[in-house]
């Protein structure tokens, strides 16, 4: 948006600027969040244990909602300097993007106290349908104060989008509103780079980025024992990496399961994980049962590197991206062993169809930002005539 010309504002309480704003330094405005950051990264001693359970206590007698909002402490900062820049710069257009679905909420207040903006309310993630941010666990009384925010949200926003179908479907039963998909793009940070000839005999690499989502603990166990047969059978043929998986259940499994072959990196930089995803010959996925029609920005950025996807996951939008254009394999969530080697060996043969030329054209930042355009344009239009 900024590259198009239109004058935007940031407002963010991350206190580094991504390089790619550096040039934008002073549309880029920030606030420090008071949150407790003891909340957001776990304790890590005894003493952190108890600092952990205080801040906890402190947290529940200051929130009526979910405790892990890491933007409810912070509405009053983020009111304060969103309203400074509205009425410095004559503002029309506000775009409030969540989680933190606190972030969101603020929109719905600034548009009572500015009734002419138009407010665009963009849904990243699932909120009182969601599985983090201590949802699941609330109470009736502080659920319901979340869904009467959300629903508030709804209420107050000109446009809404939201990054899979399924959060549409669920909000709209909720609100009738103006909902569109804008999906989570081609990231134009994390690009191939080339890498040299690999041998023949070499072992076929398959990487796994990012956490492998939970609900997925069977499969994945079963999918490592899958893998135990392969290797058995094919010693030195196949590499498996798995790269940034945060989840402790998941690593709980890995370490049940030790397997040769198989790499685990807690973290990995930008331009090695480029490196490391260029030099991979196919990317792994895991998906929740109840999540087929989302797709996570990974599935964009193994699309970019052009490698063949092995996903497991059920029938809806993203198998359907996926055997659609032909970038990949789904695997069955049962998981036959027998078929599982035979089509990894297909996979490391090549024999497997594989659309090389696949036009992600639809899925890159350029295409989603003309599509967000386009509906504040709408909404603004719209606004006029009513």
């Amino acid at each position: 948006m900024l590259e198009s010309g239109l004058d935007v504002h940031l407002i963010t309480a991350q206190q580094d600027i991504p390089d790619e704003f550096a040039e934008y330094n002073k549309r880029v405005h920030r606030f420090k969040s008071v949150y407790p950051a003891i909340l957001q990264k776990g304790p890590s001693s005894v003493w952190g244990k108890l600092y952990y359970r205080a801040a906890l206590f402190m947290m529940k007698l200051r929130v009526k909602g979910t405790v892990y909002d890491t933007g409810v402490l912070d509405i009053p900062r983020m009111l304060a300097l969103s309203r400074k820049l509205i009425q410095q710069h004559q503002i029309k257009t506000l775009i409030c993007t969540g989680a933190p679905f606190s972030y969101l909420y603020c929109g719905a207040m600034l548009k009572k106290e500015f009734p002419h903006l138009v407010l665009l309310s963009d849904f990243r993630d699932r909120w009182t349908i969601g599985f983090h941010y201590g949802i699941r666990a609330l109470s009736p009384t502080r659920f319901a104060h979340e869904a009467a925010r959300e629903k508030e949200v709804l209420r107050a926003s000109d446009a809404i989008t939201a990054a899979c179908p399924d959060i549409i479907a669920y909000l709209s039963a909720i609100c009738p509103g103006n909902y569109h998909l804008i999906l989570n793009p081609v990231s134009d940070l994390l690009n191939p780079i080339p890498v040299e000839k690999q041998a023949a005999d070499q072992a076929f690499t398959i990487t796994c980025a990012g956490n492998i989502g939970r609900g997925c603990e069977p499969v994945f166990e079963h999918f490592l024992n899958n893998v135990k047969v392969l290797q058995e059978r094919y010693p030195g043929a196949f590499r498996f990496v798995f790269i940034g998986n945060g989840d402790r259940e998941m690593e709980q499994i890995m370490d049940r399961n030790p397997l040769p072959n198989v790499e685990r990196h807690a973290y990995m930089q930008q331009d090695h994980l480029a490196a490391s995803l260029s030099a991979s010959d196919a990317f792994l996925l895991f998906q929740r049962p109840e999540m087929v029609n989302s797709v996570a920005t990974k599935v964009y950025d193994y699309i970019k590197f052009r490698k063949p996807i092995i996903a497991c996951v059920g029938p809806g939008l993203l198998s359907t991206i996926i055997t659609g254009g032909q970038i990949g394999y789904i695997m069955d969530r049962y998981l036959d062993t027998e078929k599982f080697v035979v089509d990894m060996m297909k996979l490391k043969d090549g024999s497997m169809p594989f659309n090389k030329e696949f036009d992600y054209s639809e899925y890159t930042l350029d295409y989603q930002v003309r599509k967000v355009l386009n509906i504040l344009d709408e909404a603004a239009r719209h606004r006029q005539t009513t």
